[in-house]
């Protein structure tokens, strides 16, 4: 009989390395695959499954919980991601974007690896500390627990602990300076089977958050080598090579956003000055954010400007953009510049963004040095230029999916 191997034209090896990924993990106990058999034959409701499981993991573990992943990789996505927001599904719902939420993730230098992408991919950056001389060959020196608390800020959602035999410091070094800061820790303990033990030392020794890998001693089923592509609240996408050649197209490289030119009668234009913000002194510049997965950007920019000052707008035309590379998390971004005009003027700041808000006039903001060249030149854009408008072209597909802009004045008709 031709093995499904034979029918793919792929060879089967002696693994002398262990249960590592790429050989396929561990070869599965006889109990598993029955027990895979035996599920595969009827529906249950996934909850329920996980809930079952997840007392039993507990059980075992010592742990209060646990959770079934698709691997350790997406633990540690997860993992990261409850940090980030805890029980709040707003936020839940807005990663991969953190902007204002805790979105740094302490690691120490010498515990950075491939699979540490798992920990990014949740929208934080990653903040190495401590110098690793003894892997250098420089000296003895690896990263030590008053580093890693020195690290700690108001923007610290977790500390990630990657558990070797020679990891350094010792884990109950970490957690207890970790929790003297209230930051939770997470171990990726993906390949820390066996000893057995384990399964309870990492939480015996104060981790908040333990991953590992059920395809390798455990004897579960593997990933076959799929690599992470990107995730959502509710999914995670993995990609596989099938021919040599095969394009696999990237997720998102782009990041939109959009501000608002907003200027009233008056001549005084609409300024805020950010709560979070690299400098100490004001810094004013045009209200406006992210566009939300599936958002217009008209939509937006009077969704952003109303947000931050209160004010209500109507948006007129777009009248320039920016394209800047080596953005938010190594990805692109596009910002587009918009002339609104003001449909009211009180102004009710948003407490957890904005520091300041008032209407400047023009010819002061434009002649500020506390103005960027930058901000001053979309200004005047918006001023002077006529930009292009929305325009709805009959019978391209459906408004809600798209916006058009065309150069103000052009005819719909052709």
């Amino acid at each position: 009989m031709v093995s499904i191997f034979e029918q793919l034209g792929v060879r089967t090896i002696v693994n002398a390395a262990g249960p590592v990924t790429r050989l396929s993990g561990a070869r599965m106990d006889a109990d598993v695959i029955d027990a895979m058999c035996e599920a595969a034959q009827v529906c249950v409701d996934i909850a329920e499954l996980q809930a079952g499981a997840g007392q039993l993991i507990a059980e075992v573990t010592g742990a209060e919980a646990g959770y079934v992943t698709s691997g350790a990789a997406a633990g540690l996505v997860l993992a990261t991601a409850a940090c980030v927001t805890g029980m709040d599904p707003g936020k839940m719902n807005r990663l991969p974007d953190t902007s204002g939420m805790k979105n740094e993730v302490i690691i120490p230098r010498s515990h950075r690896n491939f699979y540490d992408h798992a920990v990014r991919s949740a929208g934080v950056s990653l903040i190495e500390v401590g110098i690793s001389d003894r892997f250098s060959g420089a000296g003895v020196r690896d990263t030590e627990a008053w580093e890693i608390a020195d690290a700690i800020s108001d923007q610290t959602a977790a500390i990630v602990y990657v558990a070797q035999s020679f990891a350094q410091p010792p884990l109950p070094q970490v957690t207890a300076v970790a929790h003297k800061c209230g930051v939770p820790v997470i171990v990726d303990a993906a390949g820390q089977l066996p000893p057995a033990a384990n399964l309870k030392r990492f939480i015996r020794e104060g981790a908040d958050a333990v991953c590992f890998s059920g395809g390798k001693t455990i004897g579960g089923p593997q990933g076959a080598e799929f690599t992470f592509h990107h995730s959502g609240t509710d999914y995670l996408v993995l990609t596989k090579q099938l021919e040599s050649n095969a394009f696999i197209p990237e997720y998102a490289t782009h990041y939109i956003g959009a501000g608002g030119v907003v200027i009233n009668e008056r001549e005084e234009l609409l300024v805020v000055s950010e709560l979070h913000r690299s400098s100490s002194r004001p810094y004013y510049k045009l209200p406006g954010g992210a566009l939300h997965p599936g958002e217009h950007i008209a939509d937006c920019v009077q969704r952003e400007v109303f947000e931050e000052t209160g004010v209500r707008t109507k948006f007129e035309k777009l009248v320039c953009f920016r394209h800047w590379h080596g953005y938010r998390y190594d990805k692109s971004d596009i910002y587009f510049v918009c002339r609104l005009s003001p449909l009211s003027e009180d102004i009710s700041i948003q407490a957890e963004e904005i520091e300041e808000c008032l209407w400047l006039p023009v010819p002061e903001y434009l002649s500020s040095e506390i103005v960027s060249t930058f901000n001053k030149h979309i200004v005047k854009a918006a001023i002077e230029s006529p930009g292009v408008t929305h325009m709805e072209i009959q019978g391209y597909s459906d408004p809600e999916r798209h916006e058009i802009f065309m150069p103000n004045g052009m005819e719909e008709n052709i």
